[in-house]
């Protein structure tokens, strides 16, 4: 069956590309970064992206559409936005994955180039996954 090993490509492509969490980051990581830096603040209450401003000892300034302070107790993670690499990766695997199915489903029935093409959308959702889950994107700070 041909579905087992295009999983197997899609799984090993995901843990070969996605960035594993540093063992002790420390906020000195976070303060290295240059403003305009585009990062992903994950916070006890919000999880958002914005546009790094500035880095304290005791917090950081970032923009989205309006200047955002958020002070290091509160910050569980940051990490640097990788949409660039994740919306391919997800696309890829996405379309891998459908065609894999398609050809699989129909090979029996003679369809199996037509029931190939379920691979497009299939990518184009996978492409969406990757983009808005942004699964590759690098840790620089893991609360202790």
């Amino acid at each position: 069956m041909r579905i087992l090993p295009l999983a197997l490509l899609g799984s090993a492509v995901v843990s070969s590309t996605a960035q594993t969490p540093r063992a002790r980051s420390t906020w000195q990581s976070v303060q290295a970064l240059p403003a305009g830096t585009k990062i992903h603040v994950n916070t006890h209450s919000v999880h958002m992206v914005c546009d790094l401003k500035s880095v304290e000892g005791d917090g950081l300034t970032c923009n989205n559409g309006r200047d955002l302070v958020f002070q290091r107790p509160e910050v569980k993670s940051i990490k640097l936005v990788a949409r660039d690499r994740s919306l391919p990766i997800g696309a890829a695997i996405g379309a891998g994955l459908g065609v894999g199915v398609g050809v699989a489903a129909c090979h029996k029935k003679g369809y199996g180039g037509v029931c190939a093409t379920i691979g497009i959308p299939v990518g184009a959702i996978g492409a969406l996954v990757g983009y808005f889950t942004d699964f590759t994107a690098s840790t620089v700070y893991k609360a202790p």
